[in-house]
């Protein structure tokens, strides 16, 4: 499958149209961005496959408008590995937020590296998505993996009480996506 070479520095990458995002859920972690088509667009290795003796395999991906600016962002976590969230524009280079890389390393527990999940919607109605994040595996014996919110900056979302999808006994991973177009702003 042939992908375009990426834009060359500075110019403006849009894509006219609906567009979908794909990530393995094991192997080297690789977006991809296609168009309504199938078409390739672009495509980027989200993390290193190794950080230090964590090995990062695969890559769960999420969508949607980070900073209200009306076009979404791409935002990643390892399948496997270290958890460590990140935001990316459509052409493969990091989000920046005020001059600093969207990046959130979510503790989960102790020592984890199981990855995590994402999904992103406005849980605080302030017109910017947050970012979900989940622990793909259970952290830990007893330890229930939590749905937690951050804003961009990785601050915990105000107001926001982390929750468990499947009560305190579970210790499964949990899967989520999310929106906020059930309810009318």
């Amino acid at each position: 499958m042939e992908f375009p070479e990426p834009p060359a520095q500075g110019e403006p990458e849009v894509y006219d149209g609906d567009e979908i995002v794909a990530g393995p859920a094991s192997g080297l972690p690789v977006v991809r961005l296609f168009d309504a088509e199938g078409v390739p667009l672009r495509m980027w290795l989200a993390y290193e496959p190794q950080a230090g003796a964590i090995t990062n395999d695969g890559v769960h991906v999420a969508v949607g408008d980070l900073d209200g600016d009306g076009v979404s962002e791409i935002v990643t976590a390892p399948a496997d590995g270290q958890p460590f969230v990140r935001a990316w524009n459509a052409d493969g280079t990091i989000f920046m937020h005020e001059d600093n890389p969207v990046g959130i390393l979510v503790d989960f527990a102790l020592n984890y590296n199981g990855g995590a999940r994402v999904a992103v919607a406005d849980v605080d109605f302030d017109g910017r998505g947050e970012i979900l994040t989940v622990a793909a595996t259970a952290p830990g014996p007893g330890i229930p993996p939590a749905i937690k919110a951050f804003e961009i900056d990785g601050t915990p979302v105000a107001g926001w009480t982390d929750f468990l999808p499947f009560g305190p006994g579970s210790d499964v991973g949990v899967v989520i996506t999310a929106t906020d177009r059930f309810l009318k702003h």
